[in-house]
């Protein structure tokens, strides 16, 4: 199936195959996924958010040396 366009005076139709919405929310979930992982990596590991610094050997509540961001929350 598809697409396809049918019209008369009285109404429109338009067909769609059922997989393109279908993968449409698909390719939001894997990138929202891939994001949260990502995220999670870098807490597990002690790095900064933003641009991945080793926090190692930092204080916990201290900002990035190289970016200056705050570390995640816990």
């Amino acid at each position: 199936m598809w697409y396809g366009w049918y019209h008369d005076p009285t109404c429109a139709w338009l067909t769609v195959p059922l997989w393109m919405p279908a993968l449409g929310t698909l390719l939001g979930s894997a990138a929202a996924w891939r994001l949260d992982a990502l995220a999670r990596r870098r807490a597990r590991l002690n790095l900064c958010p933003k641009c991945n610094y080793d926090r190692a050997g930092i204080a916990g509540d201290a900002k990035c040396p190289e970016c200056g961001a705050m570390p995640a929350s816990r």
